[in-house]
């Protein structure tokens, strides 16, 4: 049985009840007035393979909203159609069609992409731009992290830029995305096959939430208490202080094998 599922509510938190695996899904939309930019995605085929997608729109009041859809679109009609089991060969294909799709639009919008296939008992992470992937042990073991296409991003993988909060401290400016569907040049960072095991954390995020927390924060959040509140503490964390956390659209899909 095929499972298809794109999100881009205001307000949305779903637990998805799958076969191998415990889906969380949430999104919120900043508490500016303009539309939720983030758009997220869940695709499966029972016995093959799960696909978990987040897309944070850039560009104009309606143009995030419209690229972020396009590229989670993208994904799921080639997923669909294609009759090739290869899924990075159809998730570099949809990268492709997406950002055909956002340039024909010509309003300059764009879009971040990260996601992931998991399938045979490995993942394989896809990114551009500056949404954020990890991927740990039952324990909180990061065994992934994208880097981030933006200058922090890339400052903090060379070291040049010692820790996260260096937008906080004026180190690098804020919410500068070097790469991302929709860009003249698009680039496309992709992982090696990870091996994963039974209580492996797979999250994929926007920079909503990202950009509030450190890697070993979020790696706390995600792997705190029982798999059923982690998502649900975050929610409560961030409603405590919408002005802070909805500053921008929040997206969170966390998924346990």
């Amino acid at each position: 049985m095929n499972t298809s599922k794109i999100v881009q509510e205001e307000n949305h938190f779903e637990k998805i009840e799958i076969t191998q695996g415990e889906l969380h899904i949430f999104s919120h939309k900043s508490v500016r007035e303009k539309p939720n930019q983030d758009c997220l995605g869940y695709f499966s085929k029972e016995g093959d393979y799960k696909v978990l997608i987040v897309s944070d729109g850039m560009g104009g009041h309606q143009g995030g909203e419209k690229a972020s859809r396009l590229v989670c679109e993208s994904l799921k009609e080639l997923l669909e159609s294609s009759k090739t089991a290869n899924l990075r060969e159809v998730f570099l294909d949809a990268i492709e069609l997406a950002d055909s799709r956002v340039k024909d639009l010509r309003i300059g919008a764009g879009a971040t992409l990260t996601g992931v296939v998991i399938q045979n008992g490995y993942a394989q992470f896809f990114n551009c731009g500056d949404s954020a992937s990890l991927l740990m042990g039952s324990r909180g073991k990061l065994k992934y992290r994208n880097i981030e296409h933006s200058p922090l991003g890339y400052g903090l993988e060379s070291g040049l830029i010692p820790h996260e909060n260096a937008e906080e401290v004026g180190l690098v400016e804020e919410n500068i995305v070097s790469n991302g569907i929709g860009f003249e040049t698009v680039r496309i960072e992709l992982s090696q096959r990870i091996e994963v095991s039974e209580g492996d954390l797979v999250a994929l995020m926007s920079d909503g939430v990202s950009g509030h927390f450190t890697t070993e924060e979020i790696v706390k959040l995600v792997t705190t208490g029982s798999f059923e509140e982690r998502v649900a503490a975050y929610i409560e964390k961030a409603d405590a202080d919408p002005d802070k956390f909805y500053s921008d659209d929040n997206s969170l899909i966390l998924f346990k094998v």
